[in-house]
């Protein structure tokens, strides 16, 4: 989401040129392009400078920064941690921004500790202090006025989805996703540029699959956010402008502008002029105008304001439009303020200046006068530990939509307001050291009706929504902890919100082996037990178990017969039969996309594989069944493997380390076309399969693998 802030492109020059350089011109380069938000590639050129510099802290710490802007927060916790311990030159902002990043994650006592050291380095920093209260009082966020339910959209993608706005009869938003005018890719993440896409609603919550707004409005760079008026005729909307960079010919820098656009209905198509008021040295952005387009508000980040990018205010009158105006301390921080919306006397925003959860968080402050009164936080679960924004509500202010990337990148949410015979349940999941726990697996159920309720999740926390006068069983489960059962009875009168407490007993740790084929046509072996996974080696018919500590003798035999017979080693290792697991296919329902709670526990150990070899990269194959035509089954397919993708990526692996590939139903496990199939055959046919593979660039063994190989040379 950071880029949304500050979306700018770069083009630089020259680039072949040090492509055989040492370490010193490499790290020169990538600093240039780190300056120019050209994070991707900084990133690659940072790296070939890692490779033969002598003081690497530096360059570790600026690849946790370009990993920090792109939104990668597991690969920027890596780099901050290892430019710590290769003695980066560590600023108080750097400290600031790791804490951020540890937040996100779910860190709190390692942030507690980063934030208290920014304070020590910086006694007078405000935003540090605010961050470290927020993070020890975070409860204060949950509270009555979180009572509202959430949930995602179905036209989300892996891709960036954010910014909705009304639209006649669905909505316009913002995103990556491919199928825009351009085949090019913004430098910043090296992702498909903005642009406008609609998407009509029909039924409760469903859209239609999203299409490009107007292919005219489509350019070569970012388009969008847009906000329309005037009964949709008329819109504000951001598109890309240029200028060229001081001291450097034929060198330019794009940054977003705002533009009036009006339908022409005889041409059929928009007309859009630059306000006044642009300045290409400087961003505007994220417009909100009131439907006669007198009022506009917006965010910048040009001269005069109060750091970050600010929120202004502007009027048009028949002359014409006047200077905008900034909303002054008591909305904007030195930090990023954005995403305005402005209806019914009220201001809603997005901040990481006024605290909050982490991240970027969304705020209302209302309108009395010409004065804005202080900034509330929306609270829990609109706000999350990751960044909330572009939220747009009716005229009630009971419903809207906004987004949010606590699932690993920028989604689409609805939200309802609760009514008046319904409570917003909320639940902590703790251990018996009253510590938070979270990747945790929960499900709730109706006692009269026996129906699941659907629910979200946060860290260590659930939320529901519950019917007064009823009764909930509460089952919660975790892979180190004893799965716990609950009664929940929510009372005909009282408050809102209904609060509770699940504590999780640790169990025993209970060791798995992970039986993987590879697509070499060769078999590899893992011993997982609680967070740890160790690999299984062979040499001269000896099977050996690679720890950290060394290599540790298992058994005579080899792993291609202990795969077929896995039973001596077994024995040898204490494993029950049944807790071998082999990688298997993920199936869906019906017309389906969506992973079930046993599909998400599957994957998290994939990604322990993934995590532990770094050399492998993952094949994911999608299938439908053979109902609905070629492209629609196509696209289905792809909607598979973008659900396993985007759950791996949320969870730490590189998307470059997954390879998609959707088939639709031209590879049936079970062919239909002959005969006709139950619903058992074609149950077996919609799938997700899985093949790990070699990345051809590396030696198929891993560094690991390469130390103990030669550990087991110098044995024998």
């Amino acid at each position: 989401m950071r880029k949304i802030l500050l979306t700018i492109l770069t083009l630089i020059i020259g680039v072949s040129a040090y492509a055989q350089q040492g370490s010193l011109a490499y790290e020169t380069l990538a600093d240039s392009l780190f300056v120019h938000y050209h994070y991707q590639r900084a990133a690659d050129f940072y790296e070939k400078a890692l490779k033969k510099s002598q003081y690497p802290g530096d360059i570790m710490l600026q690849l946790a920064k370009c990993y920090y802007n792109m939104n990668l927060i597991t690969e920027s916790e890596k780099w901050f941690l290892q430019g710590k311990q290769h003695h980066g030159s560590f600023t108080t902002q750097d400290y600031y921004q790791f804490a951020r990043v540890l937040t996100i994650m779910k860190k709190k006592h390692q942030a507690d500790t980063l934030l208290e050291h920014v304070l020590q380095l910086d006694p007078d920093n405000i935003i540090a202090r605010k961050a470290l209260d927020d993070l020890r009082n975070f409860e204060k966020y949950y509270g009555d006025s979180a009572a509202v339910s959430i949930r995602s959209l179905s036209i989300n993608t892996t891709a960036s989805e954010f910014a909705p706005v009304y639209y006649k009869d669905g909505i316009v938003f913002s995103s990556s996703r491919d199928g825009g005018a351009s085949n090019k890719k913004s430098q910043w993440d090296n992702s498909p540029f903005l642009g406008l896409y609609h998407s009509r609603k029909s039924g409760d919550q469903q859209f239609e699959v999203p299409i490009l707004f107007q292919d005219e409005l489509d350019t070569r760079y970012h388009d969008g956010p847009a906000m329309f008026y005037a009964q949709f005729q008329k819109m504000i909307v951001n598109r890309n402008q240029r200028i060229e960079v001081k001291g450097r010919k034929n060198v330019f820098e794009w940054r977003p502008g705002l533009y009036d656009a009006q339908f022409d209905k005889a041409k059929s198509s928009w007309k859009v002029v630059a306000l006044p008021f642009n300045n290409a040295a400087y961003s505007y952005l994220h417009p909100s105008i009131s439907e006669d387009g007198s009022v506009l508000y917006f965010a910048s980040d040009k001269p005069g304001g109060y750091g970050g990018t600010d929120i202004y205010r502007a009027s048009r009158t028949a002359s014409g439009w006047g200077t905008p105006i900034n909303l002054g301390p008591v909305v904007n921080t030195t930090e990023d303020e954005a995403f305005p919306f402005f209806i019914e006397n009220r201001l809603y925003f997005t901040s990481n200046g006024h605290g909050g959860l982490g991240g970027l968080d969304i705020f209302r402050s209302e309108q009395a006068n010409s004065e804005f009164t202080p900034p509330v936080n929306l609270g829990y679960p609109l706000n999350s530990t990751a960044d909330d924004f572009s939220l747009v509500t009716g005229p009630d202010q009971r419903n809207g939509y906004f987004a949010s990337s606590r699932t690993g990148n920028d989604d689409l949410f609805s939200f309802q307001k609760l009514s008046v015979n319904q409570v917003l349940a909320m639940g902590w999941v703790k251990n018996t050291a009253e510590e938070l726990v979270d990747g945790f697996r929960a499900t709730v159920t109706n006692k009269k009706t026996g129906s699941d309720v659907p629910l979200q999740q946060s860290t260590g926390a659930m939320t529901f929504l519950a019917e007064r006068g009823e009764t909930y069983n509460i089952t919660v489960g975790h892979e180190n902890y004893e799965t716990a059962f609950q009664e929940l009875n929510i009372p005909m009168t009282g408050p809102e919100t209904e609060k509770f407490t699940v504590i999780l007993k640790k169990r025993p740790e209970v060791s798995k082996l992970l039986v993987v084929d590879t697509d070499k046509g060769t078999t590899k072996m893992y011993v997982k037990t609680g967070d740890s996974i160790n690999e299984i080696t062979e040499k001269n018919n000896q099977l050996y178990l690679m720890t950290p500590l060394g290599v540790e003798y298992l058994a005579k035999g080899n792993i291609s017969n202990m795969r077929t017979d896995p039973s001596p080693l077994l024995k040898e290792l204490g494993i029950k039969k049944s807790d071998r697991t082999n990688l298997r296919n993920i199936y869906f329902e019906f017309d389906k996309a969506t992973l079930d709670r046993e599909d998400i526990t599957y994957l998290n150990e994939v990604k322990n594989i993934l995590e532990h070899d770094p050399s492998l990269k993952l094949v994911v194959a999608g299938h439908a069944d053979d109902r609905g035509d070629d492209n629609y089954n196509i696209e289905l397919s792809k909607r598979r493997v973008q659900a396993v993708t985007k759950y791996l990526v949320s969870q730490g692996i590189l998307k470059n380390r997954i390879i998609q590939r959707a088939y639709g139903e031209s590879l049936p496990v079970i062919p239909c076309y002959a005969v006709d199939c139950s619903e058992d055959d074609h149950q077996k046919n919609r799938r997700a399969e899985f093949v790990l593979r070699h990345n051809s660039t590396e030696n198929s063994t891993s560094s690991l693998s390469k130390t103990i190989v030669n550990e087991l040379d110098n044995q024998h």
